[in-house]
């Protein structure tokens, strides 16, 4: 079962990037991370409570500082730069772009926690790195320049901030539960955002206006159903009845099922270069997780 629930997992996040873009259409990305985050932490709250499972962990207090630390930057953060990433480049581009975290943990694992970094590492970086170049070389269905650079940058930089953030806390996950952890960390998310919200009038009106009644409710409520809870406990379902390489394997076809559905979906061209791209960063990724 462990396999189906890595598979679900991918699948789940395919679908969840399509509603986020959807979205994005009608709510700024950070008001759009917001909700997410909200109805994500609602919803593993809710777990915990039907569950009957402890909330309250014996953890040291440093580890919880450092878990809501992680979140306030790797959920808070990056995924509003993520989803504004996604606004410029488009679901399809933006999956390219995603094959970067692979390359991303193992490099930050080996800077920050001393494991081993092997060639064939390096090679499955640089084809991610290539599938890149050569989304950002198309000619035909272009984008403007302008968009594009700055689409990428933001996806890159998007992801190396998730991929420190969870390097940073995995010794952590190691000896805690990962459910309680992720919760943590979505709450640090959460915070963090609010604060901003808070403190800007532009991003205050920005949720306010976001919160009532409109269009994107269809998109965002699933979405962060989806992406911030479903995947989540599939995520972790999926590492623990099958092994962690497997399940890590499984959960890189996200990338494929976030192409194929922009196809269907968004009308997003599948084109032979598009595809030629993907094929590059999904099997960079594969290198670099065997």
């Amino acid at each position: 079962m462990g396999s189906v629930y890595a598979l679900l997992t991918a699948l789940s996040w395919g679908v969840a990037v399509i509603l986020f873009k959807k979205s994005g259409d009608f709510v700024p990305p950070t008001a759009l991370n917001y909700i997410k985050d909200l109805i994500g932490l609602i919803l593993l709250l809710l777990t915990f409570l039907v569950m009957d499972l402890e909330l309250i962990q014996p953890a040291p207090i440093d580890e919880i500082i450092l878990l809501i630390i992680s979140g306030a930057i790797g959920i808070g953060i990056a995924d509003t730069i993520l989803f504004r990433s996604l606004n410029l480049l488009g679901a399809s581009r933006s999956a390219i772009v995603s094959c970067l975290y692979a390359p991303f943990v193992v490099m930050f694992s080996g800077v920050l926690l001393d494991e081993e970094l092997s060639s064939m590492m390096v090679v499955g970086g640089l084809l991610v790195i290539a599938g890149i170049v050569l989304t950002a070389r198309k000619r035909s269905d272009p984008l403007p320049r302008g968009q594009l650079v700055e689409g990428i940058f933001l996806g890159v930089l998007a992801e190396g901030l998730m991929s420190v953030c969870i390097v940073a806390v995995k010794p952590i996950l190691e000896t805690h539960s990962v459910l309680w952890s992720t919760t943590v960390r979505m709450a640090g998310g959460v915070v963090l955002l609010t604060l901003l919200v808070i403190g800007s009038k532009a991003l205050r009106t920005q949720f306010i206006t976001a919160l009532r009644p409109n269009r994107a409710w269809r998109y965002a409520i699933p979405g962060s159903v989806v992406g911030a809870y479903g995947a989540i406990l599939l995520w972790i379902a999926g590492f623990k009845y099958t092994t962690a390489m497997l399940a890590s394997i499984l959960n890189q076809t996200s990338t494929l099922w976030v192409v194929l559905l922009a196809a269907l979906f968004l009308r997003e061209r599948l084109t032979v270069t598009k595809v030629f791209a993907v094929g590059l960063g999904f099997l960079g990724s594969l290198v670099v997780l065997l």
